[in-house]
């Protein structure tokens, strides 16, 4: 195992990488360039050692798959959390900026240059921001992962090609279920499209409030 160096000795890195915030005040970091598993735990074998007691000896794994990096709890005692939530049995997929807690005590800021770089790209660091070519999605310049259901992003579609003007329930109807009579569409459907979408960009960038509906009317996207 290599040097784990402090914050402030981390060289400049188009790779993703782990800002570590310790319980004494420490900081140190974790660069996930090189291999595809990394192991963070109380063992010295970890890829990122943590020897407190509240952490387990194997508390967590990241790993890439598909080009992106998943974080998974390994059974730990006192639990792994990504932005509040306590993971379960199945892995969860990064973003840059997610915060990551181990036992309540250690915090984690995961760090993606790469995506962050592509937002401003696209000229929209802050709002709604959709890659039509590789039909990505970007909420104030961070990615939606996983990518949006097919309904989902015909709505977000519709919506998009007018930013800050109404879409009436009709016409959204007609953008998301082109296939279908409209009538034949329920609220209940429509309204589970809708309500998804807006959790879906709110897990992006949480606190933002891009899709506003107009009550009794339709939707707008937010400028």
């Amino acid at each position: 195992m290599g040097v784990w160096p402090a914050v402030g000795e981390r060289a400049m890195t188009t790779s993703p990488w782990l800002e570590i915030r310790l319980p004494d005040g420490g900081q140190r970091s974790l660069h996930l360039d090189a291999g595809d598993l990394w192991r963070l735990g109380r063992s010295d074998a970890a890829d990122a050692p943590l020897p407190w007691a509240r952490i387990s000896r194997e508390h967590a794994r990241l790993f890439r798959r598909g080009g992106q990096i998943w974080l998974q709890d390994e059974h730990s005692r006192n639990g792994v959390f990504r932005n509040g939530q306590r993971l379960g049995e199945e892995p969860v997929l990064l973003s840059d900026g997610d915060t990551i807690v181990l036992a309540g005590i250690i915090e984690i800021i995961f760090h993606d240059p790469a995506e962050t770089v592509m937002g401003p790209a696209a000229g929209r660091l802050r709002g709604v921001w959709i890659d039509p070519d590789a039909r990505e999605v970007w909420v104030d310049g961070r990615r939606v992962q996983p990518p949006l259901s097919r309904h989902q992003m015909r709505l977000l579609q519709a919506l998009y090609r007018q930013p800050g003007a109404p879409l009436s329930f009709e016409a959204i109807k007609l953008a998301v279920w082109p296939e279908e009579n409209p009538e034949g569409v329920s609220k209940q459907a429509l309204d589970a499209v809708i309500k998804r979408l807006r959790q879906r960009l709110r897990a992006a960038s949480p606190g933002s409030n891009y899709i506003q509906v107009i009550r009794g009317y339709g939707l707008k996207l937010k400028e």
